[in-house]
């Protein structure tokens, strides 16, 4: 697979559906962005978004049967091990670049 980057919103909605397992819902996935990243995201935005990381290979979906009672069924995700490879690629680099950043000690841009 060739590798492909992914963007900062495409990494947190990653990283959310990493955090909450197999309850990773598109609505929970928003109110953890919510509350964790402090970053305010429609659901559509968040559709939209792992639709487009589905098509990349990184995140994958069913639809789970609603338990008794529960009238609507719902549909989760998970991280593919692509997503987590893409996932690790991506705190690869931000290391490197915080490696060369910060490693002469003097302000930058001066």
């Amino acid at each position: 697979m060739t590798r492909t980057r992914v963007g900062e919103f495409e990494e947190l909605i990653m990283l959310a559906i990493r955090a909450l397992d197999d309850a990773a819902s598109c609505r929970a996935v928003q109110t953890m962005l919510e509350e964790r990243a402090e970053r305010a995201a429609s659901l559509g935005s968040i559709y939209a978004t792992i639709d487009r990381l589905e098509r990349k290979g990184y995140v994958e979906s069913w639809v789970d049967t609603p338990a008794e009672g529960i009238a609507r069924r719902g549909r989760f995700h998970r991280v593919t091990t692509d997503g987590v490879d893409a996932l690790d690629g991506m705190d690869r680099i931000r290391d490197s670049l915080r490696e060369g950043a910060f490693s002469t000690g003097a302000p930058r841009g001066e």
